[in-house]
């Protein structure tokens, strides 16, 4: 789900840039790096801020490419890689590329592969037309139950109940979690959580200096 998306058109069809000297980042100990994700709408165009969009759809990207059927839960991916996802759910977005308006917790996930790309960090809000009673911990409880596997990413900073939770280590039963930080010359490196909580903080509107990944399948 894009905050403030001015232009909902089909012309913004991702591409990824490697900027010189191949510049990617890693997600934690592994020798496996990743391209950073540019693009023109907000996720780090050359000159521009990378923003957690730059390696959150930079591992989405690796994990499409391996997962079969998957489903996204949150409409991110219609707006970088339109009808790559052939089945996105979203309560609200009027996206065409969206098959079903409904919320996570309102849909059947068993055995489904899931994507979610900054969007559990909404649950219980009342924007995006997410159920305002529910908690983003319901909805990570509810994936972990039901899906195969799943990628989720969402930057720290946006929902304090979630950040408590996380930075306990609450999201440890729900699969291989991970903590990307913003380096002072924009980019990301992986930390551990006791170092990762500190620098978590942004603007808490439109940026975050540090991104959490949950994984169950272990894909990446």
């Amino acid at each position: 789900m894009l905050r403030a998306l001015a232009d909902r058109t089909s012309s913004f069809i991702g591409r990824k840039i490697i900027p010189s000297g191949g510049e990617r980042f890693r997600i934690g100990l592994s020798l496996r790096s990743f391209p950073y994700f540019h693009h023109a709408h907000n996720c780090g165009f050359p000159g521009k801020r990378k923003t957690e969009r730059t390696i959150e759809l930079a591992l989405a990207d690796f994990w499409l490419d391996r997962v079969t059927d998957a489903v996204e839960v949150g409409a991110v991916t219609p707006y970088y890689w339109p009808g790559r996802v052939k089945h996105v759910i979203d309560p609200a977005d009027q996206s065409p590329h969206v098959t079903q308006q409904a919320s996570l917790l309102e849909v059947d996930l068993t055995g489904r592969n899931v994507l979610s790309i900054s969007t559990v960090e909404h649950i219980g809000e009342q924007r995006y037309g997410m159920n305002e009673t529910a908690t983003p911990m319901q909805g990570l409880e509810k994936l972990f139950r039901e899906c195969a596997r799943y990628l989720v990413t969402f930057p720290a900073g946006y929902n304090p109940i979630l950040d408590e939770f996380v930075f306990a280590g609450g999201a440890d039963k729900f699969g291989k979690v991970r903590y990307l930080v913003r380096n002072p010359d924009e980019s990301w490196r992986p930390a551990p959580r006791s170092l990762a909580w500190r620098a978590y903080g942004g603007d808490g509107i439109t940026w975050a200096n540090c991104v959490v990944v949950i994984e169950k399948g272990g894909v990446l």
